[in-house]
Parts: C-alpha cells; sequence; structure tokens
C-alpha cells in the first residue's frame, strides 16, 4: 500500500463524520484534502482508494440493515457522487504520462 492509499482510508475513517453529510460539506472536505496531492494520477489513486473503501463500508452495512434510505445509505451516496464528480473533472484534463521505462521506441 502506498502513501496515496494510506491516506485515503485514513481520510475515509473521518469524511463527513463531524458534520452533515451533505454533497456541499463532503465536496468541500474532499477538496481541502486533494489540495496536497500535485500529480494527477496522485488523486486518481486517492479518489479510486476512497471509492472502493465506501463500496467496503457499505457492503458491510448492508448486511445487518435492510433501509435504503438510512443514514449511512444516504452518507454513502452522497459520497460516491462527490468523488464521482472529481474524478469526471480530473479525467477531462489528464494526460496520460508514460513512464521512461514504458515509452515507445523503434530502436
Amino acid at each position: 500500500m502506498n502513501i496515496v492509499e494510506q491516506q485515503s482510508i485514513e481520510f475515509y475513517k473521518n469524511w463527513g463524520r463531524a458534520r452533515a453529510f451533505t454533497i456541499e460539506n463532503l465536496s468541500s472536505d474532499l477538496n481541502k484534502k486533494m489540495v496536497v496531492f500535485k500529480r494527477d494520477r496522485d488523486k486518481l489513486d486517492f479518489l479510486k482508494t476512497l471509492k472502493l473503501e465506501i463500496e467496503k463500508d457499505l457492503e458491510k452495512h448492508r448486511l445487518t440493515c435492510t433501509d435504503n434510505d438510512c443514514g449511512r445509505e444516504k452518507y454513502c451516496r452522497n459520497a460516491d457522487f462527490v468523488i464521482g464528480q472529481e474524478i469526471d473533472t480530473i479525467n477531462a484534463s489528464f494526460v496520460f504520462e508514460p513512464k521512461q521505462t514504458e515509452k515507445f521506441s523503434v530502436e
């Protein structure tokens, strides 16, 4: 597990727990955290890990809760929406840059 993935898991443990988990609050908190990552690939890695953590958490929650409109469900749906927006925004301007060893050469 790399540092970006570790940061994502730590962020998720506390994300939105201290206040109302509206889309506005979740988006604001996520944007504050994303500022520390300068490379788009790190941002995407962070968001991917965050999305996976939400999916795992929701799957575990659904084992004990059948209410599709409970607070946990709403939180996860809102968080997933916010993450999706961030991914779309980054992907719109992301340019893949292969590592030197992966670049094509005719030599």
